[in-house]
């Protein structure tokens, strides 16, 4: 499986990023640096250092003791929706993952804002189908800023014994690990999560008999959770870069060369899964790669499985009666597929 392979590399923004001009280049060196120290973008040793220090923080047990929290958070934002209208991801996804990962990562509430704009512009631009100076100048100014924020938050950990923080946990490995860590499980939490919780909204709207199967048997919100992710994954792909010249099905990849494994593409193959097309929730097996696979496998997969199950239960508790009140509006980033405005009347 390509995912495995040794000569394909994990530092994309690298390939990425080298298609800006030489002065962009330049310019945006800093910024480069920065997306090489997340887990995601890197490589053998650094990447089993960092992501061993961090697993604890996210380990099932550690999600598990988040529940209430989360289920009341869920509840909370439901319960506030109360126009004629509301948006599902702005008014309730994007809130969630946002206070979720905050809490996680020990920001308190009045930065929730702040977190979720550097969050945005970091994400948009190393999502993007090609590199954009505009985007990657409020990807760089998102950075500076976070960094800042970054040193003064790990400093008041330091002084409160906070023993859960995932920064302090890289803090031995180097500055650059720290924020890489901090803007990982921070763009992770918001953007992916978010748009996982929209997505999974906007799927049970165009079929509301899955939405009447849950309804009728609550048992099948896990396996429809896993349906949700397969069906309409945020993650659309997974970057490589070829390290050694090698050959895939009768084409020549050069060393330096781009590769983008398509998740979404995967995840309906006619050979792994039967009708593909359609929505199951109790589809299983379901051997879905939206939260990737291997050593690179999604670290946060148990805290956006417990969000969407949340969300999902408020849903059909608060608002079995959810309507679509408008044109449901998708991202156009090629990294990350999203309702990014998903207009619905919530009937009590």
């Amino acid at each position: 499986m390509g995912l495995y392979d040794h000569r394909l590399s994990s530092q994309g923004p690298t390939s990425f990023m080298a298609q800006l001009s030489a002065e962009d280049l330049a310019k945006f060196a800093d910024l480069q640096r920065f997306y090489e120290s997340w887990m995601v973008f890197s490589n053998e040793p650094y990447h089993t250092v960092v992501r061993g220090s961090v697993q604890r923080v996210l380990t099932p047990r550690a999600v598990q003791k988040r529940q209430e929290a989360v289920r009341a958070a869920a509840r909370s934002l439901l319960d506030r929706a109360r126009a004629e209208v509301v948006d599902v991801n702005s008014d309730f996804a994007r809130p969630l993952a946002t206070a979720v990962i905050s809490e996680v990562l020990g920001v308190p509430e009045q930065e929730w804002d702040n977190c979720s704009r550097w969050s945005h512009h970091i994400i948009d631009f190393i999502s993007a189908p090609q590199p954009d100076a505009s985007r990657a100048m409020a990807a760089a100014e998102s950075y500076d800023q976070m960094c800042d924020y970054v040193y003064h938050l790990v400093e008041e950990h330091r002084r409160t014994g906070r023993d859960d923080s995932p920064m302090l946990a890289v803090a031995d490995v180097g500055a650059h690990a720290v924020v890489g860590t901090f803007a990982q499980f921070m763009t992770g939490g918001c953007d992916p999560i978010s748009a996982a919780i929209a997505n999974a909204v906007a799927t049970l709207l165009a079929h509301p008999d899955q939405m009447q199967r849950l309804e009728r048997d609550r048992s099948l919100i896990p396996t429809a959770i896993e349906e949700f992710i397969r069906y309409e994954s945020p993650f659309t792909l997974v970057p490589r870069v070829v390290t050694e010249p090698m050959t895939v099905a009768g084409q020549h990849l050069h060393e330096g060369s781009r590769v983008l494994f398509m998740l979404l593409a995967a995840n309906r193959d006619p050979g792994v899964f039967e009708r593909p097309d359609e929505v199951d929730v109790g589809r299983s097996p379901n051997p879905h790669l939206g939260f990737g696979k291997g050593s690179h496998y999604c670290i946060g997969a148990g805290l956006a499985r417990l969000e969407m199950t949340e969300s999902i239960e408020a849903i059909i508790d608060m608002a079995p009666n959810l309507e679509l009140a408008g044109q449901v509006e998708w991202s156009s980033s090629l990294g990350l597929r999203s309702a990014v405005k998903l207009p619905v009347s919530v009937s009590r």
